[in-house]
């Protein structure tokens, strides 16, 4: 949560918090059940996306 506050992505800190909970939940989630076929769908584009996050903001100088 500290991160993704950090990253300046959202207008507010709440925001950001309730994004990284949700994310990290959601991500195990998919990852528990990976074989199934309506979450394993989501699987390379959540890996995508965590990638992209890690990379950095968009905004990032």
């Amino acid at each position: 949560v500290t991160w993704i506050r950090s990253r300046g992505d959202f207008s507010s800190q709440e925001d950001a918090a309730a994004f990284a909970v949700g994310l990290k939940l959601f991500g195990g989630a998919i990852l528990a059940n990976k074989d199934n076929p309506l979450l394993s769908s989501f699987l390379p584009q959540l890996y995508q996306f965590v990638k992209e996050l890690k990379a950095g903001s968009r905004t990032d100088p």
